[in-house]
């Protein structure tokens, strides 16, 4: 008798590892689309510059583009005389700062206005995979300035309400420039010493890529998070298939053993 509950109690974790296995097979057949997410950062500190961009003949500014080793592509970006149907893209150009304003991690992305114009970057992976934005480091470094080269545009928000700019798409001819822009209140709370803040971004998910720029004079960003779906290796269906009726075979032939 107890010989008998012995082995009924052996074989059915045996039975249940052959279902399941036959199970798992069966699911990876069926969902080939499968991902998983990984969080990286772009910090403007682990990469280099993309030299194979070239000089565009006479612009004096550059570098264009900064590729960090994990593979996230920042890439500058400039409109011209933006929201007037003579707009246009000129090579942009990113500005990657040294570490000299108190950010403990490293170099950050300072962006700025230019007058009649629109500047930032574009961020991108060079697999192609999709990503979710998860949040942006932010310093407002010159809310407004003086300098007639470098006047803020007419955004409806002013410099006291500060705000980060992000699209997947711009138009620089589009008349109304500032319906693109999804906006991100930002705020120092008066403090001093250009201090730093993390804000949290919803509703930019499964991008290949995002347009990020701001409203002030000088806004500074660092630590982009990305969420990144990784396609899963997925055996073929076949292959699956075979799997699964490999693991219900060991699964038969150890319950045999026990039985015999």
């Amino acid at each position: 008798m107890l010989s008998s509950i012995r082995t009924n109690f052996c074989r059915r974790p045996i039975r249940v590892a052959g279902v399941a296995g036959i199970a798992l097979a069966m699911f990876l057949a069926m969902t080939p689309g499968l991902t998983f997410a990984t969080q990286i950062t772009l910090t403007f500190d682990d990469g280099a510059y993309d030299e194979t961009i070239p000089d565009p003949g006479g612009d004096q500014h550059g570098p264009y583009a900064w590729v960090e080793s994990n593979g996230i592509r920042s890439a500058g970006f400039w409109g011209v005389d933006v929201g007037t149907p003579d707009a246009y893209f000129k090579q942009g150009h990113v500005h990657i700062t040294p570490n000299y304003d108190g950010r403990e991690d490293g170099r950050p992305e300072r962006m700025h206005s230019w007058t009649n114009d629109l500047q930032g970057i574009y961020i991108s992976l060079e697999n192609g995979y999709t990503f979710d934005v998860i949040s942006i480091d932010y310093s407002i470094f010159n809310r407004d300035t003086t300098d007639p080269l470098a006047q803020r545009l007419g955004w409806a928000t002013g410099p006291e309400d500060a705000q980060l700019l992000l699209s997947t798409s711009f138009d620089p001819t589009a008349s109304d420039l500032e319906s693109q822009w999804t906006k991100f209140a930002v705020d120092d709370d008066g403090r001093p010493y250009r201090p730093w803040f993390t804000r949290q971004i919803d509703g930019f998910d499964n991008l290949t890529g995002f347009y990020l720029s701001q409203t002030l004079f000088q806004l500074e960003v660092d630590s982009i998070v990305l969420n990144v779906h990784e396609p899963a290796v997925v055996p073929e269906p076949t292959s699956a298939l075979l799997l699964g009726m490999g693991f219900a075979a060991l699964a038969l032939r150890k319950r045999q053993a026990i039985t015999d």
